[in-house]
């Protein structure tokens, strides 16, 4: 939830070497980032709400098309022996536009549906993990609880919100083990 910077930045490092005509999608979406950034998570949703809402959108608007361009050259980046190099710099700038995307919501500018992308983008997260790594890989991710149970979110009217421990459990079955005190109230 808090700064998408450090995620941006990665993707730029990458951007430099392997697709310098995207790099000034990514140095603008930096600075825009630049204007509320700050490494504790409470003072960057502060400083993100403050922001006009043409920067937002700016930012939005920036990621956006960042990621339609990085998304549309994996083939290309793969066919260059790039693949696992582009694979990772996709997933700094998702998150990125994930968090892009959540801090909207909290501000009041989006739509109510970033919670529910954001719990299937830490799944996918940790799949991607569990895909590339040893198979004797054990990983602990450490959530929120709700975050960690296996079964939607009900509470507050809540539509669609299925938590990253529902992809996990759907997706690696008894692998998947939640240790966590889950409740409403």
């Amino acid at each position: 939830s808090g700064s998408p910077l450090p995620a941006l930045e990665e993707s730029a490092d990458y951007l430099r070497w392997a697709d310098p005509d995207a790099l000034p999608l990514a140095e603008q979406a930096a600075a825009l980032v630049r204007r509320y950034h700050h490494p504790a998570t409470f003072r960057v949703l502060a400083r993100y709400a403050t922001l006009n809402p043409a920067t937002q959108d700016a930012l939005t608007a920036t990621m956006s098309r960042l990621l339609a361009r990085m998304d549309s050259m994996a083939a290309w980046q793969a066919s260059r022996h790039r693949g696992p190099e582009h694979a990772t710099a996709l997933q700094h700038l998702r998150s990125a536009w994930q968090v892009d995307h959540l801090h909207r919501d909290v501000a009041g500018r989006g739509l109510p549906v970033a919670d529910a992308t954001r719990d299937a983008f830490m799944a996918e997260s940790v799949l991607r993990l569990v895909e590339n790594g040893p198979p004797d890989l054990k990983l602990v991710v450490a959530s929120h609880n709700i975050h960690l149970q296996k079964t939607p979110i009900t509470s507050d009217g809540a539509f669609g919100r299925f938590p990253q421990g529902y992809y996990l459990s759907q997706a690696l079955g008894q692998d998947y083990l939640a240790i966590a005190a889950t409740s409403i109230g």
